[in-house]
């Protein structure tokens, strides 16, 4: 599992896909946002080792990584509805 000092290695400006696939492995989710003009990669970690989190990679249209970000994983919001009940 992917912890949080792992993605600390990240260098905005500096890192590229490349460089993100090759220490983190291909990402669980992928989003496009036309408005900043940035492709996102999302992947699943236990941020202090506790709390589902999602760590995003905002790329700029060169590749190169230029923001991260955590954010709660809404897989596991209670408050989520879901189809399915475990």
């Amino acid at each position: 599992m992917l912890r949080s000092l792992e993605f600390a290695q990240a260098k905005i400006g500096v890192w590229t896909k490349d460089d993100v696939l090759r220490h983190f492995g291909k990402p669980v989710e992928t989003a496009y946002f036309s408005r900043m003009d940035r492709l996102v990669w999302s992947y699943r970690f236990k941020s202090d080792d506790v709390w589902p989190s999602l760590m995003h990679f905002y790329f700029d249209p060169a590749g190169v990584l230029q923001l991260t970000q955590i954010t709660p994983d809404p897989l596991y919001d209670p408050d989520r509805p879901r189809l399915f009940r475990r």
